[in-house]
């Protein structure tokens, strides 16, 4: 498996969408811890740092979360790191902001994950 997340990281290096730091960190894991969001005058910090699977798929760097319901695809890791900051940012002020009898159950469930993940800082 770990053999195949590494040819997989060489390829994405090799086309150009990966920088060499970058690259050698998902080397050593495939994912990217995130400790914080600022985003759009949004401050949000995780109670345990965020862990950002990266897959490479064709000339994609690609992020899945189910719980979020997110899939994202760039094509290098700043951009999906960017891409990632803004859906997050979306779900926290439409999910994590609003009042429970403003959501459906499944919303208000989508909120408490959230709030379970993160919480807003200044």
């Amino acid at each position: 498996m770990k053999a195949a997340v590494l040819a997989k990281e060489e390829e994405a290096y090799n086309l150009g969408m990966v920088k060499k730091p970058i690259f050698q960190v998902l080397s050593k894991s495939p994912k990217l811890p995130i400790p914080q969001i600022e985003y759009d005058g949004l401050n949000l910090v995780f109670h345990k740092p965020y862990q950002m699977t990266v897959e490479v798929e064709g000339n994609y760097v690609v992020h899945r979360n189910a719980r979020l319901n997110l899939v994202i695809a760039e094509k290098s890791i700043e951009k999906l790191v960017d891409s990632f900051f803004d859906c997050f940012a979306f779900l926290w002020r439409d999910y994590a902001l609003a009042l429970n009898d403003e959501l459906a159950p499944c919303a208000i469930r989508m909120k408490e994950y959230l709030l379970s993940l993160a919480r807003e800082v200044g």
